[in-house]
């Protein structure tokens, strides 16, 4: 019996052993996989061109691309190199947007210049890019649900070197990023920091379940930025709301009725406008009852009744004054 037991306790170590690697993988790949990295250089003569480039890692750090995009005109003739140290020149490939990877990396550990060479005799090197220095440290990052209409952003960074601000993104896909708001950070700083954000402007109308996602964009003070992880949070579908209004067309009194449990909050806008788009009548109304709206001192038209929430179109629809 001893030398089961034995077996058996050197399997449970075993397998422990290798559940722990895994987990510990697991935070590892997350962690690389959220490193990107990036920058807007300007130069020439007169400043006059100007490009964006990012460093994307991959998921286990040993490679990563860079790319460069021109937010302007080109020099003529443009010969874009990365210099790697010890006289090693790589030119990137092209054209726009030009690319260049990195192999053979260690936790994604890496360090480069530009070397951009244009007709004319003009030479451009800028700074060593080096990833070991990096403008915000985040520990925590996370998404919670307020209502149907309402994400909190909650994170967390561990140290700040030169921080300028966070750039709150949004998105429905994870590829096309809008920004919501940008948030400053704390410049230097050695111990934990708590930020958060509440996106109130969650489109009203999602006839089915939508994805939303959200990163950080960690913004240093001369401009060189890297991304957070990108979070996802799924929000019920939200149709327009049970309004019902009646007669149209109308020749006095316009009876309304706004039944919509969905909704966050009791009260709601109504407004009429004409064709130009000149508001004509406005009244704040509760929600889940019907009211009569007397419309006589309106001249026979075709107007426009929107109702709002919150600054949030949940309603709107033509009306024909008789």
């Amino acid at each position: 019996m001893l030398p089961f037991l034995h077996l058996r306790r050197n399997n449970i170590i075993v397998k422990a052993f290798f559940i722990c690697l895994l987990f510990v993988s697991t935070i590892c790949t997350q962690k690389l996989q959220a490193q990107t990295y990036g920058g807007t250089d300007t130069f020439g003569d007169m400043n006059q061109y100007s490009f964006d480039w990012t460093v994307v890692c991959s998921a286990d750090g040993t490679s990563a691309v860079l790319t460069v995009t021109f937010t302007t005109a080109e020099p003529p003739g443009l010969v874009p190199q990365v210099h790697l140290g010890g006289g090693a020149f790589f030119t990137m490939s092209g054209p726009a947007p030009y690319t260049f990877t990195f192999t053979g990396l260690t936790d994604c550990d890496f360090s480069f210049q530009f070397w951009f060479a244009w007709a004319g005799g003009g030479l451009y090197a800028s700074s060593f890019y080096d990833s070991s220095v990096l403008p915000i440290s985040l520990l925590d990052f996370n998404l919670k649900k307020l209502n149907n209409r309402s994400i909190q952003i909650d994170w967390t960074s561990s140290t700040e070197i030169n921080s300028d601000f966070f750039a709150v993104q949004r998105s429905t896909n994870g590829r096309q990023w809008e920004q919501l708001e940008t948030i400053s950070a704390a410049g230097n700083s050695e111990v934990k920091i708590d930020y958060q954000y509440i996106d109130k402007n969650i489109p009203v109308t999602r006839t089915n379940s939508s994805n939303y996602y959200y990163r950080l964009k960690l913004v240093d003070l001369d401009g060189s930025y890297e991304y957070s992880p990108t979070r996802k949070l799924i929000l019920d579908s939200f149709k327009n709301a049970q309004i019902s209004i009646y007669p149209n067309p109308v020749s006095n009194l316009l009876n309304l009725n706004i039944n919509e449990p969905l909704l966050d909050s009791q009260n709601v806008m109504i407004e009429i406008y004409n064709l130009f788009g000149q508001k004509l009548f406005t009244q704040k109304q509760r929600i889940n009852q019907e009211i009569s709206l007397d419309l006589s001192f309106l001249p026979p038209a075709i107007y426009s009744l929107t109702i709002t929430q919150k600054d949030q179109k949940i309603y709107n629809t033509r009306l024909l004054k008789q």
